[in-house]
């Protein structure tokens, strides 16, 4: 789908689950208009819907039926919403076969058909060997935007696992309601840390249901702003709106001593295929 490159004053929203019936979140027509509709209502003017797709556990058919009913809703809620732009991608869950799923579906699992996609880790471990995926998978062009790492219990433990992951060009997204406090104080805690250090690029809702989970980032708005944590329009409009429009985004200098000291491998061997 074609983005103006004219500057929106409403909110740019990457990261929601608001296609019926293929995932945790909506699960009537219903009920995701209602969330298309809270999302309008509040200032935001560009979604993508990104529904959970699990390379390896899924068959491929059936991811090939989610992607299908993904793009079919996004024509429906044009038609039934037409005040809000809505653009396609999907959340992938870090497998095995992540990168054959990349390989085999290409554009059709990123953010808006772009380089940049949702890449979520489970909430209670790191998989051995992943500073070598990333790196692979950036060598085949693509962009990892990390779901809501303050919600990963090793990240919480350790933000210098994400800060490494960063430095290398790795992107990431908190949840609006890690912030607000709704996955609990670590959460919350963690967010406000990641964001002290700059290693944020952007802010979501992860909206999956109408009251609980609400495609809604006006009130993370109001948190971002009066905290000073950051600034609110970066995260919740410009570098949204970069990623989906395929883009470069705006980087604030991650905030990290160690990083700055003693880089890693994974960090130097990024920057050796960069200069090459």
């Amino acid at each position: 789908m074609e983005i103006s490159e004219e500057n929106e004053s409403g909110f740019v929203d990457i990261h929601t689950h608001l296609v019926p019936g293929v995932d945790d979140g909506a699960q009537s027509l219903e009920d995701s208009l209602r969330l298309l509709r809270r999302a309008l209502e509040t200032g935001t003017r560009l979604i993508a819907v990104t529904p959970h797709v699990y390379p390896g556990v899924q068959p491929d058919g059936d991811i090939e039926k989610l992607l299908q009913a993904r793009d079919q809703w996004i024509e429906w809620a044009g038609r039934e919403c037409p005040g809000i732009r809505i653009v396609g991608g999907a959340e992938i869950h870090c497998t095995h076969a992540l990168q054959d799923a990349l390989a085999l579906f290409g554009r059709r699992l990123t953010l808006n058909g772009g380089d940049y996609f949702l890449l979520e880790f489970p909430f209670d471990m790191l998989f051995p060997g992943l500073d070598e995926l990333v790196f692979m998978l950036q060598r085949d062009g693509w962009i990892p935007v990390i779901a809501h790492p303050e919600r990963n219990a090793v990240i919480q433990r350790n933000p210098e696992t994400l800060a490494r992951m960063v430095q290398g060009g790795v992107l990431a997204q908190v949840n609006s309601g890690s912030l607000e406090g709704r996955f609990g104080e670590a959460s919350r805690q963690s967010a406000i840390r990641l964001l002290r250090t700059n290693l944020v690029h952007a802010v979501a809702s992860d909206a999956h249901w109408p009251e609980e989970r609400p495609a809604d980032l006006s009130g993370v708005a109001v948190v971002l702003d009066e905290s000073n944590l950051t600034e609110s329009d970066l995260l919740l409009r410009r570098n949204p709106e970069h990623i989906l429009m395929n883009r470069g985004i705006e980087r604030l200098p991650e905030k990290t001593s160690s990083m700055n000291g003693n880089p890693g491998w994974f960090s130097r061997l990024i920057r050796h295929f960069q200069t090459d």
